[in-house]
């Protein structure tokens, strides 16, 4: 079973940087996959979903690429965090055979300081077009080492994200902001 998982995150990567090259080739806007797919593929696991951060107008992205044609879009819980809206789609990769549900994810600053900058640890995992290797920061490194999901700083989304994270990763806890042992 580790092999099938290999190989479907191999695909997975190769989808990824994929779209993200298209994006520059077609565009010139430089993106990041950033988050939980990185986050799975350094655990060895499949990813639910792609996120792909990018500066610039979505718009531009619409009208130049088929994937974003028709994306549904939808309601921004974290526009304090650099994010100006996210759109999602359904793209079917058959050069892997894999199909995947992506949001496009707009900001308003670098894609890089807004992922270096995400209220969990675990998320600051991104990946550029040239999948060279999974990027990380100091924080997600310590999450990765201590088994830990930690809140960075409070987020009125805290408790639902976490939610979500923690069935695919049974082993971890979750420390909340401000939490100490003392």
């Amino acid at each position: 079973m580790v092999n099938n998982i290999n190989v479907t995150v191999s695909r997975e990567i190769v989808a990824a940087t994929e779209l993200l090259q298209q994006i520059w080739d077609t565009c010139e806007i430089n993106a990041f996959i950033a988050g939980g797919a990185p986050r799975d593929w350094d655990h060895g696991m499949a990813s639910r979903d792609f996120d792909i951060y990018f500066e610039g107008d979505i718009s531009k992205l619409k009208h130049k690429m088929v994937p974003l044609a028709e994306a549904e879009d939808y309601s921004n819980p974290y526009s304090d965090e650099g994010i100006v809206s996210v759109k999602e789609s359904v793209i079917e990769f058959k050069n892997v055979g894999i199909t995947k549900t992506v949001q496009f994810v707009e900001c308003d600053r670098n894609p890089h300081d807004v992922i270096r900058n995400f209220p969990f640890g675990m998320s600051q995992a991104y990946m550029n077009r040239y999948a060279s290797a999974i990027l990380t920061t100091d924080a997600y490194d310590a999450g990765k080492r201590n088994r830990m999901f930690t809140a960075l700083r409070h987020h009125d989304r805290s408790y639902i994200y976490i939610a979500k994270i923690l069935p695919r990763y049974q082993s971890y806890g979750f420390t909340p902001v401000g939490w100490s042992t003392r």
